[in-house]
This record gives structure tokens, sequence and C-alpha cells, in this order.
């Protein structure tokens, strides 16, 4: 089986694409180098040097390709707040570009790497499963009634991503923005109600639960 690893230049990528390689996968790595390095790569895996929102690197590192590991992704919580919209940018419509390649490709099966910051600190370690989802609710930067991604509503928000993908003028500048907004609270409460309305219409007439 060939699996791509977008990220796998990474600290954690990087030892994700050697236990794959050890178990006798053949790995492809797609990474920008911007957090890491071809040092870190394993010789055994084919490194492609490029980025998720650039489509012409995505679908030459996509051929052959059986299933998609994807860990490239900014992290960095402080940074995120500073500048919401490069993390749009990078974590959002490079997603999305990355799932619409795949889509071309009829590579059907990913994993979608998080980050251990939606677990926030501990005391002890390791953290324990049946204290990740109170850490993941309490580690939010503003009130559960505030977020548009907790609970029922954040299924409406996945189908829309999915739904609209394929429509340019929607995918690369309503949503970002409108999201964006959505995202800060001080200035996003006022259309929070209009936008949560948006995402649940879609996806109701797709016929999708949400």
């Amino acid at each position: 089986m060939k699996i791509l690893v977008t990220g796998g230049a990474g600290f954690i990528g990087s030892h994700v694409t050697k236990l794959l390689l050890d178990r006798g996968y053949q790995v492809v790595v797609l990474d920008n180098l911007s957090h890491g390095f071809v040092e870190n790569v394993d010789p055994r895996a084919k490194l492609t040097v490029g980025d998720i929102r650039d489509r012409k690197k995505t679908k030459e590192a996509l051929k052959g390709i059986e299933a998609v590991i994807h860990m490239a992704g900014l992290i960095s919580v402080p940074e995120s707040v500073a500048d919401p919209v490069k993390y749009c940018d990078n974590n959002v419509l490079g997603a999305v570009n990355l799932l619409e390649c795949m889509k071309d490709a009829g590579v059907k099966k990913i994993i979608f790497s998080s980050s251990a910051c939606v677990y926030g600190t501990s005391d002890k370690l390791p953290i324990k499963e049946a204290v990740l989802q109170a850490r993941m609710i309490n580690s939010q930067p503003w009130p559960k009634s505030q977020s548009p991604f907790i609970g029922k509503e954040s299924k409406s928000v996945i189908l829309s991503i999915l739904m609209i993908w394929r429509k340019p003028i929607l995918m690369f500048w309503v949503f970002p923005v409108l999201t964006f907004l959505t995202l800060v609270p001080k200035r996003g409460l006022r259309l929070k109600t209009w936008w949560m309305r948006f995402l649940k219409l879609s996806a109701t007439k797709c016929r999708l639960p949400i």
C-alpha cells in the first residue's frame, strides 16, 4: 500500500513515516519545509517538496497513492490568535485543496491529525482517554455558547465544507471570510446566527444529517 504523509518532514510526521516504512508500506512525503527538515525524512521515502495549497504539487504527490495521513497543519496557538488568516489559509483552505485533489485522484482514505493543544495542559502524563473530551471543551478560548464548532453545529460546518469545495467563489472568499468573522467573538456574534442558519440549510438541502 502506498501512503502520502503530508508534513512528513516534521518531528511527528517523520516518525510516522519511519513507522510506516518499517511495517512495509511505501511512503511519499509532501512537505514545504517551512517547519520540517529534509534530514528528518527517511531515505526510503520519496520526498516531494511542495505545499498542500499548490494543486500541481499535491496532484503530483498523489500519483499512485491509496491513502493519506494529513499532518501538514500549523499548530501554534498564540500565532493562530495573532494571525488567524494565515492559519485559515493553510489549515482550512489547504486541507480543502488536499481533499479536492484526493477526489480527483480517486483517493478515498485519509487520516487527519489534529493538535494535542485541543486537550489542554495536564499535571499528569500520559493523559488518559477518559479526560480528553472534557479537556477539549474546557480548552476553548471562548464560552461553548459562542463557539460554532461545538456539538451538533460542528457537523454542519464540516458538511458545508464538503458541499461547497467545488464552488471557487464560495470556497475561497465567502466561506473563509464569514467563518473567520464567526470565530472572532466580538466581531462574529452578529454574524453567527445568520451563518449557522446558512450552514444548516446547506446540509439540509444536500439531505445530510445535522
